[in-house]
């Protein structure tokens, strides 16, 4: 495998191509919480790594990615059926998936479609990302390998302008895409970490530091929409994080060690500071109800 970008499908490059072992933004996630769990979930590094059976509450958000920024020329309608009981409904399905399509029943096709249309909107609307139309502007699911000091690298940005300065990267929520919500989310998910390795990848390839912006879009009526992206403070957490888990990684490799949890000492909690004003306000309650109010 040499540096540089790849069109393949979605399938194969979460199937690790790379010869070598790869980092990605999951394996990133997984070493920062322990190198035995990455070595584990990692398919070039475990020789008994099982891979995960396909769920089908994923094809949504597939579906959506595929439609707003794609055309949605991978999505197959499965028609005539109100579910996936009937024996004839999985065959088809299971028959789009070995061709790399995203079966749709016509009714989860007519969801998608709204839900995607809000997302493009959302992207047209906003002027500052200077898009007209995501096919003609840049190209989608591109996958970036690159190589530092021995170490192997891969993203594959949702969408990436002609000029490789802006990456456009879709999220789904059936909860709030309100930005304050959104933001809560961000470290849990590592969404920070997402946009450091994007943005590395293609400055790393392209030699250019693209701006990498999230449209995060409701799965739920009204689809409502959000159009943001992190802070510098924000993405120096991110940064740090990449460059840790590089390091990290590379230890790891050579050494041929990957520890799990330390065991050979006591973790001493610390509370938050948000737990104990909530208990205040709760013991507040409490109060109340004994002195009778």
């Amino acid at each position: 495998m040499k540096p540089g970008i790849y069109k393949i499908t979605n399938e194969n490059y979460h199937n690790h191509f790379c010869e070598e072992p790869t980092l990605s933004t999951g394996t990133i996630k997984n070493i920062l919480d322990s190198p035995a769990r990455c070595w584990f979930n990692h398919p070039s590094l475990n020789p008994k790594y099982v891979k995960p059976e396909h769920e089908r509450k994923f094809d949504l958000g597939s579906a959506v990615h595929d439609y707003a920024l794609e055309g949605g020329e991978r999505i197959a309608i499965i028609a005539g059926y109100d579910d996936w009981k009937k024996k004839e409904a999985r065959e088809a399905a299971d028959f789009a998936y070995k061709i790399n399509e995203i079966p749709l029943l016509e009714k989860q096709f007519e969801l998608v479609r709204a839900i995607s249309e809000s997302a493009m909107k959302a992207i047209m609307n906003c002027t500052e990302l200077r898009i007209k139309s995501p096919s003609a502007d840049g190209d989608a699911e591109l996958s970036y390998v690159w190589q530092e000091d021995g170490v192997w690298l891969r993203i594959r940005p949702d969408w990436l302008s002609a000029d490789k300065k802006l990456i456009i990267d879709l999220k789904t929520t059936a909860q709030s895409a309100n930005p304050d919500d959104f933001s809560r989310k961000i470290v849990d998910l590592g969404y920070d970490i997402q946009s450091s390795l994007y943005k590395r990848g293609v400055q790393a390839i392209d030699g250019v530091t693209p701006e990498f912006i999230f449209i995060v879009v409701e799965t739920s009526e009204p689809y409502l929409c959000s159009v943001v992206s992190l802070s510098a403070e924000f993405q120096a957490l991110g940064d740090d994080k990449v460059e840790s888990a590089i390091a990290l990684w590379r230890w790891c490799l050579k050494s041929g060690k990957w520890p799990g949890y330390p065991t050979d000492r006591i973790a001493w909690l610390e509370t938050k500071p948000w737990n104990i004003a909530a208990w205040e306000s709760k013991k507040y309650d409490i109060q109340r109800i004994i002195e009778g109010h």
